[in-house]
């Protein structure tokens, strides 16, 4: 609740108005004695380390401290975590790929959470460690790194693991210190936003992700080629960095993972969102049972899977068989197509789970090309995918167990040993007040609570972009019309041939057509007032109605008329159905009259309102419907 509601509360329960600091400090008494409070619960970590060390044997928990007197309490600095259930699950059913990031605290203490986040067979976040530093320095990736490396054993060298990071300071020099063997990855959105600052442009922004995302060598040549043709620095300045780091092609094919950014471990960051704000020792032991429920559920739920595989591969599968329905396999014998994608063609071994094009290789997941020569053999899509997306490998991740603990209060009780009390950091205040947004890059502007508007305009008159009707200066473009035209404009309908332009008696109010196709829609006839004169028409109500053109009309309305001299009236107050054929013969019933005078003198004022509909037949070269 803010501090806001409190007040509103107070005031209209008991009528009493408190200041918003007294507010401010009975909301502190109360979350300290919720969720413990901020410098108080570093010293419960010796004791926390000890239960779930006794409670989750062989899980990795690291506390480093520093003492800045010889006589003084030794303070907290640094904290890592690696359950045993996570840690055997990433080995024995994970793909070797970790991404690492890190997400500052929001407590009065600060500091930073490193998390060492991998993905299951089903594209689930998998984490593996984390840790809460005193701030992203290349000392503490080393502190983090140097454990990680413990927990991942010996065999580390022989094992081809991938790291993605977004290139802080410091952690792409830890893991060249203790993982020597280990291919580095960088996470092209962040490259990207730093080749932007030095060499924007639209056309060299499509050339670095056409070159990321090549999974050939040809490919990439060609993409870098386009690009240093337009600018030879941006060139030079991207192939400084080796491309094992960033572009998909050169990517190591054991890690059966093609992934581009570290969103991961931006998911990670975004699960803990809400528990940067709490005492640090609350964080963790909150992470830690998120993940004891989660793990749980996520084993019961695999193992009802009836499929081979999980059920994010399926959904691939099916995405990329649709995909394929643009290719055409030519069989030649063994196991060998040849593929035509549009101009190109590309050899096929299903025996050897090998494309040209290279994407089946990379990922493990078989490509549009190789799922159309499966569909031609009518062979299972799921058996030509790696062990990695497998049921078996994904219950193997998630079949570790994840111990609960006692409650915090009452962790002295089962502590094993007696220690120091742990001292909290020492508080940095920064000036000025805190910032709670995040940095934002210099091509993303200022933070707003308004909505942004991320589409084009476009001109409603004549359909160009870049402005709006009101600030138009064209002609309006001419285009047919759909669908049933509003009340008053004389639109027509749906049509089932080509309409052709009509034209409406203004002296009558009669609409008439020359089209041979069939046409209903709605409208307004011309509405008439005025005293009818030799050789005038008198006018004819505004109505609505069906009605149809060609050698005769029909009608069927209510209107006032009265006829001048010389002048045909219209049919009178009533109402009434008529056919009118070629030779113009009314026929029908109508209550009124319709006459002609000849002695030039107007009988009055035709008024009239006409609502009804008009329908009719007419014997021409086809029919119209329309408003009369």
């Amino acid at each position: 609740m803010k501090l806001s509601g409190m007040r509103n509360e107070l005031l209209e329960e008991y009528g009493v108005e408190v200041h918003p600091m007294r507010l401010y400090r009975a909301k502190r008494k109360c979350m300290d004695a919720i969720e413990g409070n901020h410098g108080e619960c570093y010293g419960k970590f010796p004791a926390y380390i000890d239960v779930v060390r006794y409670h989750n044997p062989g899980s990795l928990l690291k506390l480093q401290c520093e003492r800045f007197h010889m006589t003084s309490n030794p303070s907290f600095k640094n904290f890592f975590v690696c359950l045993e259930a996570m840690k055997t699950g990433f080995i024995n059913g994970c793909r070797l790929f970790l991404g690492l990031d890190g997400c500052h605290l929001k407590g009065p203490y600060g500091g930073v959470l490193l998390g060492a986040v991998a993905l299951d067979g089903n594209h689930k976040l998998f984490p593996v460690a984390w840790a809460v530093v005193d701030g992203e320095t290349k000392e503490n990736w080393r502190f983090f790194l140097y454990h990680l490396h413990m927990v991942l054993g010996n065999d580390s060298l022989n094992r081809p693991y991938t790291f993605m990071t977004d290139r802080q300071k410091g952690v792409i020099d830890a893991i060249s210190e203790y993982f020597p063997e280990a291919n580095q990855r960088h996470c092209c959105r962040h490259l990207y936003s730093n080749f932007k600052a030095r060499f924007p442009g639209i056309l060299l922004r499509d050339h670095f992700w056409d070159a990321a995302r090549a999974c050939k060598r040809e490919e990439f040549n060609e993409s870098m080629d386009a690009m240093k043709r337009i600018d030879t620095a941006a060139y030079n300045w991207l192939m400084t960095i080796p491309v094992s780091q960033w572009s998909r092609h050169a990517f190591d094919p054991r890690v059966k993972n093609d992934s581009l950014t570290n969103n991961m471990s931006e998911s990670f960051n975004q699960w803990v969102g809400e528990l940067r704000c709490k005492p640090v020792l609350t964080m963790i032991d909150t992470i830690r049972c998120r993940l004891m429920s989660r793990t749980h559920k996520k084993y019961q739920k695999g193992s009802g899977w009836t499929n081979e595989i999980t059920p994010a591969i399926m959904g691939k599968l099916d995405s990329i068989k649709q995909k394929s329905r643009t290719c055409h396999a030519m069989f030649t014998g063994g196991d060998e197509y040849e593929v035509i994608d549009g101009n190109r063609r590309h050899v096929v071994r299903l025996g050897r789970w090998d494309c040209d094009c290279r994407a089946w290789y990379i990922l493990g997941i078989p490509c549009k090309h190789a799922i159309t020569c499966i569909t031609f053999q009518k062979a299972n899509m799921a058996s030509y995918c790696h062990d990695y997306f497998s049921k078996t490998v994904y219950l193997r991740a998630h079949g570790g167990r994840i111990h609960p603990i006692p409650a915090e209060n009452r962790l002295i009780e089962f502590a094993q040993s007696d220690h120091d009390p742990v001292m909290p950091p020492p508080l940095r205040r920064l000036p000025r007040r805190p910032k709670i947004n995040r940095r934002m890059q210099p091509d993303e502007g200022a933070p707003s609570t308004h909505r942004i508007r991320n589409s084009t305009v476009r001109c409603k008159n004549c359909r160009q972009y870049g402005h709006n009707k009101h600030s138009c200066q064209r002609a309006p473009v001419q285009r047919k019309t759909t669908g049933k035209a509003k009340r008053g404009n004389g639109g027509a309908g749906p049509s089932q041939e080509p309409m052709t332009q009509a034209s409406v008696n203004q002296d009558s109010g009669i609409c008439s057509s020359n089209a041979s196709g069939s046409v209903l829609g709605r409208g307004m006839g011309t509405e008439g007032r005025g005293n009818a004169c030799d050789g005038g028409d008198g006018g004819i109500g505004r109505g609505r109605g069906k009605g149809s053109a060609g050698d005769g009309v029909i009608g069927r309305g209510r209107g006032n008329s009265r006829v001048g001299n010389g002048g045909p009236g219209c049919i009178g107050l009533g109402r009434g159905r008529g056919r009118e054929g070629g030779n113009g013969m009314p026929g029908g019933n109508a209550t009124g009259m319709a006459g002609r005078s000849d002695n030039g003198r107007a009988r009055g004022r035709a008024r009239g309102r006409a609502r009804g509909r008009a329908r009719g037949r007419a014997r021409g070269s086809g029919v119209e419907w329309a408003w009369l």
